[in-house]
């Protein structure tokens, strides 16, 4: 007689919860009852029922109701959520996201030790960071903007990489990066047939687990990135910019001058730097991509505006390159996110009514003018 397999596991679920730094007692547990309705329930009920369920992973404030919140109505952000699914061959999903946990932690964005889940279908990549109020920052929306810069800029790229790396670029997608995602965590059940690929071992369902070395008896500890905070704090200043400046012209809407490389030549580059709009490829840098960052934080440290360097970008025989490689329509968001993530850090330039140029400074900038001044 065949022993039915559990569907829920009690000590993984708490553990998980531990690593999510969320309440063992948490109520914000969402059951998919049908297509279009979300209720309030269990993880061990929903797996009795066969039913998937999801835990809000970045809570509300104290006292929002008890239903999925939207992005604008997070308080706190904790956790940063990564999601990549290949429902054919998981293993490959779980290489994936191996090779990706490795390099985000060789680039210091995450601290080493960083668990990868097993999803079922994929992987879950869940990183702690130093927790971030939104309120402080412009509130949820804001945060929610600024996380999607920093995973475009900074993780995305690795991600492709390793993909390419296990044989499945263009077929695996990184994405459920949103602060007010649902996640169903380790110890909660996948039912079976959700998808019509999906691995055999599926079909009858599948409890989520965290890939080696972690488990129930094992978990992992959490340890949070100041670093990944720190980004995703300076990428909030950008976007708050490009808020306000909604109200006027946009910076890619606004009139740009024809004389920008003379313009960018003149100010604070490399004459090497500003060459990079001729080349294409690496250039002498990692990646190409790392050559375009480069290139856009070059010219807005040489005083041209966020929407200039875009449109000289974009114009230049690297902007082709980069249409060619990425695609016309993704190549022109590569490009613009490009342009963005280094106008956060190394400071926007905005040029005011009278024509004067001024530069916003980033955190890390006023923190170490603190440093210097003996303030802090």
């Amino acid at each position: 007689m065949d022993i039915p397999r559990p569907r829920f596991d009690p000590p993984l679920y708490h553990a998980a919860l531990t690593y999510y730094s969320l309440p063992m007692d948490t109520r914000r547990v969402f059951v998919k009852v049908d297509a279009r309705t979300l209720a309030c329930g269990t993880a061990a009920d929903a797996a009795r029922r066969n039913l998937l369920a999801w835990v809000q992973v970045n809570e509300p404030a104290a006292g929002y109701p008890l239903r999925k919140a939207a992005n604008a109505d997070i308080a706190v952000v904790r956790t940063i959520t990564l999601d990549a699914e290949y429902t054919p061959e998981p293993h490959r999903a779980h290489a994936v996201g191996l090779d990706l946990a490795q390099d985000l932690e060789q680039a210091g964005l995450v601290v080493p030790g960083l668990a990868v889940e097993d999803s079922g279908a994929g992987v879950h990549l869940v990183l702690p960071i130093t927790p971030i109020r939104t309120a402080d920052y412009g509130g949820g929306d804001s945060v929610n903007a600024a996380v999607a810069l920093v995973v475009a800029t900074d993780i995305k790229p690795r991600f492709a990489q390793a993909a390419e790396r296990h044989g499945i670029a263009g077929r695996i997608k990184l994405d459920a990066f949103n602060i007010s995602r649902i996640f169903s965590v380790p110890g909660m059940w996948r039912p079976g047939g959700l998808k019509p690929d999906e691995a055999a071992y599926l079909r009858d369902g599948y409890v989520r687990r965290w890939l080696p070395p972690y488990t129930a008896d094992n978990p992992p500890g959490r340890r949070e990135s100041h670093e990944l905070a720190r980004r995703i704090i300076a990428a909030t200043r950008l976007v708050q910019a490009e808020n306000k400046a909604q109200a006027e012209p946009t910076w890619l809407q606004a009139p740009v001058p024809l004389d920008l490389r003379e313009r960018a030549a003149q100010g604070r580059i490399k004459r090497a730097t500003l060459d990079l709009l001729d080349e294409a490829g690496p250039a002498g840098y990692q990646s190409a991509s790392e050559a375009d960052a480069a290139l856009a934080a070059g010219l807005i440290s040489a005083g041209l505006t966020t929407g200039e360097a875009y449109v000289l970008l974009l114009g230049s025989t690297r902007g082709d390159d980069a249409l060619t490689r990425k695609g016309e329509r993704h190549g022109e968001t590569y490009l613009r996110r490009t342009v963005a993530h280094a106008a956060g850090f190394v400071g926007p330039v905005v040029e005011r009514p009278t024509g004067l140029r001024v530069r916003y400074s980033t955190p890390e900038q006023t923190r170490q003018a603190l440093v210097r001044d003996g303030r802090r």
